[in-house]
């Protein structure tokens, strides 16, 4: 179950104010982020607005330190932030100093993974404040395509005929999509082509001359895929070209026609992945 406790008194009344998008958080916001044996130091109803580096932080930032040792002490003592993640390592020293903390309303939370609790509740607090949903006026989708609940289309976007898009997903702008089906929770950034024709040809006669291979397979896009800006995804041939759940895709990658990717695979930027891998 998720739990967001927004302190609904931070929220201007005014129409005008920059803080109507900017609610405030106390750490029980983020229970479901946290390693089930965390444990603190400081004052837990600390509220927090944004993220920041811990070298840059302040008092209304969250911040995250994976350094252990004295480097680690060092940084977190240091830093001005009011919610820092730390290794669990650093909690017997920061007992220590636990008066001072008090007195400098700050919060100490322990966790195994600093940097994975960050970016948890980072994504979390990003849905928060972008939450997109909708069609554009500019986008233009097929009769025949189907779009779930809760998602977003971007503008001037092209879903084609027979696409099925899953719920909670992001179409970004001046994407295209054809020939293809797209899961639940993924996200297409701008720029990107999906479904279209892949690059098979075939010597025709003495005179060498290219013959295209025709397209029936799709786009297999299964739930939790990303693909960022200015991808491009050929439908398969007579096979279906296939992307596993989890997996993300960096910008500026080719996927050609008939490819399979498995679940959870990273594919770095400018990758070209060849036919039928």
């Amino acid at each position: 179950m998720l739990i967001i406790e927004v302190d609904r008194a931070f929220i201007s009344k005014n129409a005008n104010s920059v803080y109507q998008s900017m609610p405030q958080w106390k750490i029980e916001s983020f229970l479901q982020c946290l390693d089930p044996n965390y444990s603190f130091i400081g004052q837990k109803r600390i509220q927090i607005n944004n993220i920041a580096p811990i070298e840059k932080g302040a008092s209304t930032d969250l911040s995250f330190c994976s350094s252990e040792g004295k480097k680690g002490l060092e940084s977190v003592l240091d830093s001005r932030s009011g919610i820092i993640l730390c290794k669990k390592s650093l909690e017997p020293y920061l007992h220590h100093k636990a008066g001072l903390i008090n007195r400098i309303s700050k919060l100490y939370v322990f966790v195994d993974n600093p940097r994975l609790v960050f970016i948890r509740i980072a994504k979390l607090m990003k849905s928060y404040k972008n939450n997109r949903k909708g069609i554009s006026t500019h986008a233009i989708i097929s009769d025949s395509a189907k779009i779930g609940r809760d998602c977003y289309v971007g503008d001037f976007t092209i879903i084609g005929d027979d696409c099925i898009v899953g719920d909670n997903s992001v179409i970004d702008s001046k994407v295209v999509v054809k020939n293809a089906t797209v899961g639940n929770n993924c996200v297409i950034q701008p720029g990107s082509t999906i479904g279209e024709e892949g690059f098979a040809f075939e010597r025709a006669d003495i005179d060498m001359n290219l013959e295209k291979f025709p397209h029936f397979g799709k786009v297999i896009i299964e739930n939790n895929v990303e693909i960022f800006a200015n991808c491009s995804i050929a439908r398969g041939s007579i096979s279906d070209t296939i992307i596993e759940k989890g997996t993300k895709i960096d910008a500026l990658c080719h996927i050609a026609h008939n490819v399979h990717i498995g679940t959870n695979t990273q594919v770095t930027a400018g990758t070209v992945v060849g036919g039928s891998t």
